[in-house]
């Protein structure tokens, strides 16, 4: 039998519908104040994590998961009163998989959990990308990058910052750099080409000087610029993005990073994700529990502004802690019909 454990303050009526549920596909419910008073084989049974309030909050305690090794690739979820894409953001952020609302309706947790099942039994294929190096003062960012790099298949590690040594390292594939000072970066990039440098360079800015330095650096090849606000996976479709340059060129519209919430129902099951890219023609959301082939209807928001779109399900993408994640759980839809105002809306998000 499977173990989900529930760590923190969690609505005990929900922690009782849950595990009624849970019985019913061969799950059970284990709960604990946290993780530190577990035995090792009671770790050992656990294939998911349910968060609720946590002392020190959720970023300190799904480190603190991540790095215990019997849990390191195991599915976390975070339970929410209300879901805000700041919210989903957070998660992502602290290497939390996917998050979800107190609900009476459990079903999306089961569905969840059926998801983080395949993914466990299913075969490593990790792929080789290369080597991967993050730069950058926030250490807590810094890891959450490379675990997001390390997912999808790149031997990432965290590099010091200060002279940049790792500017000149040949062997690089990939630098993930947040430097203290924007123009110097450039410079810096400039000149790393100019000794032979190959590699590409994902530079991580604040907002506005994100949109300023996108524009200065068009004319490098293999240079492309990321709002410090983005989830830390943001790299991971960057660092696709350039490696498929002949396959960007032959879209009919250009994807473009993007994190609003997102209200999706199919089938009579309404559930929530957050987007991940989106086009003219469709977008891509993220969760790990994406609706069947054939037609969804989404609700995409921007703080108080929702807009309907109708949409079908072109593909879906599983969950993946082995190294073939190059994309986050999610599934991809192409819209069939939407409003004035839902364009105009998908208009304005992404960037920089």
């Amino acid at each position: 039998m499977s173990t989900l454990l529930a760590l923190g303050s969690l609505d005990a009526e929900w922690q009782r519908t849950v595990d009624l549920a849970l019985g019913s596909v061969g799950w059970r419910l284990v709960s604990a104040p946290n993780v530190e008073g577990l035995s090792a084989s009671t770790l050992a049974e656990v294939h998911a994590v349910v968060l609720g309030t946590v002392p020190g909050g959720l970023l300190e305690a799904a480190q603190h998961l991540r790095a215990e090794p019997r849990l390191e690739r195991t599915a976390l979820f975070a339970v929410y009163p209300e879901v805000s894409a700041a919210d989903y953001v957070t998660c992502v952020t602290a290497g939390i998989d996917d998050l979800l609302a107190f609900s009476g309706d459990v079903s999306g947790l089961v569905q969840r959990l059926e998801a983080a099942s395949e993914a466990s039994a299913g075969p490593s294929r990790a792929l080789r990308r290369g080597l991967a190096a993050v730069v950058g003062p926030s250490a807590q960012r810094a890891l959450a990058v490379s675990r997001a790099l390390a997912g999808a298949g790149f031997r990432a590690s965290v590099a010091e910052a200060g002279g940049e040594p790792w500017l000149t390292e040949r062997r690089l594939a990939l630098a993930i750099w947040q430097p203290d000072d924007a123009e110097s970066a450039v410079l810096a990039v400039r000149a790393a080409r100019a000794a032979g440098v190959l590699c590409r360079f994902v530079l991580c800015l604040p907002g506005e000087q994100a949109s300023r330095v996108a524009a200065e650096c068009e004319s490098l090849e293999g240079v492309r610029v990321l709002p410090i606000s983005s989830p830390p996976d943001s790299v991971v479709f960057l660092a696709n993005e350039m490696a498929e340059m002949t396959v960007q060129n032959q879209r009919a519209s250009r994807r473009r990073l993007a994190s609003a919430l997102v209200r999706f129902q199919s089938g009579g099951r309404a559930d929530l994700g957050l987007s991940y890219n989106v086009s003219a023609g469709g977008l891509y959301v993220r969760t790990l529990a994406p609706p069947g082939s054939g037609s969804v209807e989404l609700a995409v928001g921007v703080g108080s502004h929702m807009a309907n779109l109708s949409c079908e399900v072109a593909w879906s993408r599983s969950l993946s802690h082995d190294g073939t994640a190059t994309a986050p759980p999610g599934f991809g839809v192409k819209i069939v019909a939407a409003g004035q105002d839902a364009r105009e809306l998908l208009a304005t998000l992404g960037g920089p």
